[in-house]
């Protein structure tokens, strides 16, 4: 990057003559690249001014958020919208235009599935051959969470241009989002074309973070620095694996520079609360998610992953209402819609509680399996701090659902993964209840034994042990018993 920009310059300052859009418009973009933000804001004010254009204008105002130049970036955002108009063919960027007023679309509030159906459709039915506004649905969608959608128009994108970075950054993200197998020769193909692919470097951090080898990361991170010392991304990223390594002073001094850069950034809060309660830390991640709401309240981001660290660490009326502001604020969020319809049907399940554990099931299986499940819990409370001499935090909240689905809405936000019979979250257990399987097919008391003894171990160590060190005492407690 920075040698195209350095070559690009040297084209600038050896030229006399009108400097051209697209040479103007590389220019402000690799100043950007490279970290040199306020000069590639200048760069664009000149292109914007030069040709007042859908595209140019929002390139400028997204540069201003990410600034934290808030005033200016909905003042920009505005005009960008104000500057669509019949004729757009006869801007110098056609394609650009017409994509990036599905963008401006989208940044001002309005439904992501519509923008998708009419905008996007019709441009696409049109112009069935246009690389760009496959990209731009795709990074719509996988804005919104719509995985499948965006992968299916990147897929359409390469197909018409094998090599398009853009296309393959946006796969590999979708891939490693839904956990496809697929990622690896995907994103080993974009780092083939471009070793330095900011995007393609971001994966690699995540993989190694969501492994806990910070170390790794932080070489990742820095190679990336390198290149562009301010990046927000790669800031907030080196944030996450100072917290993983328990440096808390290097991670708050980071945090604070960043802040002088962007008063605004609730990023640098909102990705080490992710990478923590990824790592099943949940106290942690909702404090640092709390962090990233006092920064910003319109982080609809941080406030939905709040929302799920209260939820999982117990905490349903928080959790509920945090939800309810969250989803006003951002009503496409699947996930916040399917948890509070799925508190809708949590209030219609019976309780049992003894001020040692809190069990909730469907009514129509209380009289079935309440009694057997709270002697179990009882049980399994006294035996296992006994065994393991730890005095574990109480109420344990366990929830079982006859439907596989609501239950991995409550656990996880999102229907489907038909593997999972149980979770635990240090202090939640929520799990299948019989009606949700094939009869005869699993033993709901084996399942909610194991769960439990993840509660022991997770309270005894506060969540800081290896997950497969978790689940192995846990396979081992539920033969024993």
């Amino acid at each position: 990057y920075a040698q195209a920009l350095k070559m690009i310059e040297e084209m600038i300052n050896s030229t006399d003559a009108f400097v051209p859009v697209r040479l103007s418009l590389d220019h402000g973009e690799l100043l950007f690249a490279v970290g040199r933000v306020d000069e590639a804001i200048a760069a664009m004010e000149d292109v914007a001014n030069r040709y007042p254009e859908p595209a140019n204008t929002l390139e400028l105002a997204l540069m201003h958020q990410y600034r934290g130049h808030t005033d200016q970036y909905e003042q920009k955002l505005r005009y960008a919208a104000s500057q669509a108009r019949p004729y757009m063919w006869r801007y110098s960027r056609r394609d650009d235009n017409y994509v990036a007023m599905g963008r401006i679309a989208e940044l001002l509030g309005e439904n992501p599935r519509t923008i998708l159906n009419t905008h996007f459709k019709v441009l696409l039915e049109q112009n069935p051959g246009m690389t760009k506004a496959h990209i731009g649905a795709g990074d719509l969608a996988y804005r919104n969470a719509g995985y499948d959608i965006a992968a299916g128009h990147y897929e359409k994108a390469l197909e018409q241009e094998p090599e398009n970075q853009d296309a393959l950054a946006g796969l590999a993200e979708c891939f490693w989002q839904s956990h496809d197998e697929r990622l690896g020769a995907t994103l080993q193909k974009l780092l083939d074309l471009n070793s330095h692919h900011p995007r393609a470097k971001a994966l690699q951090v995540e993989q190694r973070l969501d492994s806990a080898d910070a170390d790794e990361a932080l070489k990742t991170i820095e190679e990336a620095l390198a290149i562009n010392p301010v990046s927000l991304r790669f800031r907030s990223l080196k944030a996450a694996a100072l917290f993983l390594k328990r440096e808390t002073a290097a991670m708050q001094a980071l945090q604070q520079e960043v802040l002088e850069f962007n008063p605004i950034c609730s990023e640098v809060y909102r990705v080490p609360g992710r990478i923590a309660s990824r790592h099943y830390l949940f106290e942690e991640g909702s404090a640092l998610q709390k962090a990233a709401l006092e920064l910003d309240p319109n982080d609809h981001d941080a406030r939905a992953l709040y929302t799920l660290d209260l939820m999982r660490l117990g905490r349903e009326f928080e959790g509920q209402a945090e939800a309810e502001i969250a989803f006003a604020a951002d009503p496409f969020n699947v996930q916040l819609y399917n948890l509070l319809q799925l508190m809708e049907t949590v209030d219609g399940f019976s309780v049992r509680e003894n001020g040692e554990f809190i069990l909730k099931l469907p009514k129509n299986e209380e009289p079935l399996i309440a009694d057997d499940a709270s002697r179990m819990l009882a049980y399994a409370i006294e035996h296992l701090q006994k065994k393991y001499e730890v005095e574990i935090e109480k109420p344990v909240l366990v929830e079982m659902f006859d439907k596989h689905d609501d239950f991995m809405v409550r656990s996880v936000g999102l229907p489907g993964n038909v593997g999972h019979l149980g979770i635990c979250f240090g202090k939640l257990v929520t799990m299948d209840s019989p009606s949700a399987r094939p009869r005869g097919s699993w033993n709901w008391r084996t399942v909610l034994w194991h769960e439990f003894m993840h509660v022991i171990s997770l309270q005894k160590t506060k969540n800081k042990m290896p997950r497969w060190l978790s689940e192995g005492i846990s396979v081992y407690e539920e033969g024993q018993y």
